[in-house]
């Protein structure tokens, strides 16, 4: 397979109580700098197929797997969740059920915090990602 930031090759995966398969034979690579949309209608697999991408199948979720997913090089089935989110994350349908600080800077902090970064590192990650997406004057916005 050739490398690429996130690879998946003819990924297959049935939840245990399932009488078919939920996602079949998905295969694609994205490069850096390339960006995917995952869109389909309710129950088509999209979240099942991020929950591969992430390694949540099948480390946390059992059922029928096949196929091979890499993220940053890793086969998914090898690395450790911990280690595949330091790459991949998700966000689920509803994220203002997922907001856990008061602020947008505590907000951005948490999940570093989760990777015990010195303050220092913290401090130029969060000022380096809110500028990416334009929140750097947000920083200190509160919700509301």
């Amino acid at each position: 397979m050739v490398s690429g930031v996130l690879e998946a090759r003819n990924v297959c995966f049935g939840y245990d109580d399932a009488e078919q398969l939920v996602i079949r034979n998905v295969t694609f690579r994205v490069q850096t700098g390339e960006l995917l949309l995952v869109m389909g209608a309710s129950g088509a697999g999209k979240s099942t197929l991020v929950l591969a991408l992430n390694g949540l199948i099948p480390h946390a979720l059992q059922g029928s797997y096949d196929g091979e997913v890499r993220v940053a090089g890793r086969n998914t089935r090898e690395a450790t969740v911990g280690e595949l989110a330091m790459h991949v994350g998700m966000v689920f349908q509803d994220p203002e059920a997922q907001l856990v600080a008061f602020t947008v800077e505590d907000e951005v902090a948490f999940g570093l915090e989760n990777l015990c970064l010195e303050r220092a590192e913290m401090e130029q990650r969060i000022t380096r990602a809110l500028r990416e997406v334009g929140l750097a004057d947000q920083r200190q916005k509160a919700e509301k």
